[in-house]
């Protein structure tokens, strides 16, 4: 596989899924973030549980186990926030789906076998997403942040009306 095309399915396909499933894509980069602090606690202890309590965990690599960890909080908000995202907001919901989906690469890729990452790393492109990583990090968290903030400040604003029929 050309590193180019891996590049492009990597940051891509998120985007792509996010869109499609019309989920809010603010609360999937938190997911994401959520996914990593799992990856990043429990990866080496649910290696361990896998291999030892499952017939099949000799099966699963430890990047394997990481990767499902990574995705689980991911896949879980896909499926309970499926089209939860109205169709004439889903353009407001482009950004935070690129941030997610470029923080989506960066976490994956040490994840991936050596020889992907070797693939990957030709990529200059690839080369500058790494090198940008702490802007594209933090850019996505203001950009998913402020996304949730006016979403929940759109909302919120119906509920100090008084009724007409108060007194």
């Amino acid at each position: 596989m050309t590193p180019l095309v891996l590049f492009s399915i990597i940051v891509a396909a998120p985007i792509i899924l996010i869109m499609l499933a019309r989920v809010n894509a603010a609360m999937l980069f938190m997911s994401v973030c959520v996914g990593e602090v799992l990856v990043q606690y429990l990866g080496s202890d649910a290696e361990t549980v896998i291999t030892s309590f499952s017939s099949y965990g000799s099966q699963f690599s430890s990047s394997t186990v990481k990767i499902m960890l990574l995705f689980l909080p991911v896949v879980l908000i896909m499926i309970f926030m499926f089209h939860s995202v109205k169709k004439s907001k889903l353009i407001l919901n482009i950004l935070p789906a690129i941030g997610t989906g470029l923080v989506i690469a960066l976490l994956v890729e040490p994840l991936l076998s050596p020889s992907m990452q070797h693939t990957l790393g030709k990529e200059t492109l690839w080369q500058n997403l790494i090198q940008a990583r702490a802007l594209i990090v933090g850019v996505s968290a203001l950009i998913s942040l402020f996304y949730l903030w006016f979403q929940h400040r759109g909302s919120g604003d119906g509920h100090h009306k008084k009724s007409k029929h108060s007194d």
